[in-house]
């Protein structure tokens, strides 16, 4: 039986495989958006449907490991020592 320490490696190591996917996810939009892609692909069609699986590989690891949400923190109930700072 697995404890607590193996299923927090594990979290661990899923989450940067999610982290490893939005990255891709984002170089291919990029790619396509500059319009480089021209220099890898023939057509269109294949950087198309690349995005299209980048995209539905986060999807998938969204679900497996959902993202963490940044708290916000207001400036306003920060510290003083922090407010002066920024």
């Amino acid at each position: 039986m697995l404890d607590g320490r193996a299923f927090r490696r594990f979290d661990r190591i899923a989450a940067t495989w999610r982290d490893f996917a939005e990255k891709r996810r984002q170089y291919f939009v990029e790619l396509h958006r500059s319009g480089r892609w021209k220099y890898y692909y023939d057509s269109e069609d294949g950087i198309v449907l690349r995005v299209q699986e980048a995209a539905m590989l986060v999807e998938v690891w969204a679900v497996l490991v959902p993202p963490v949400e940044p708290e916000t923190a207001d400036a306003t109930h920060a510290p003083a020592s922090r407010r002066s700072a920024a």
